[in-house]
């Protein structure tokens, strides 16, 4: 039989730990996005929110997202759809206002959120 090397170990390790970039990666990017399609203010570790929640809560931050962009109350959760719902399910569009965004974040400086 063909056993395992140091090398082959290093490899792997490696592999493991560029997926777990890019996942964190990812899931910053996707959250992120759905903050300013929702216009959700950041609240803690502002400019670094995303990218914590991603990286050290990961499945709280998917679960956080699945929960705020679709009505599972409503609808059963579906695998292998674009949006995680059944496919004859429409969503509601959502407009973004980039100027209203600036100025909730604008009035929402000077307070402080506790959860």
């Amino acid at each position: 039989g063909r056993y395992l090397t140091s090398e082959h170990y290093a490899v792997l390790a490696l592999f493991n730990v560029l997926v777990l970039l890019y996942m964190v990666n990812l899931t910053r990017k996707v959250r992120g996005s759905i903050r300013n399609k929702y216009q959700i203010p950041e609240e803690h570790c502002v400019g670094l929110e995303d990218c914590c929640c991603a990286a050290f809560c990961m499945p709280c931050a998917i679960c956080q997202m699945g929960r705020h962009t679709a009505d599972f109350d409503t609808y059963r959760a579906t695998c292998c759809t674009k949006t995680g719902l059944p496919r004859q399910v429409e969503l509601a569009p959502v407009t973004f206002y980039e100027d209203q965004y600036q100025n909730m974040n604008e009035e929402g400086q000077g307070q402080s959120h506790v959860i």
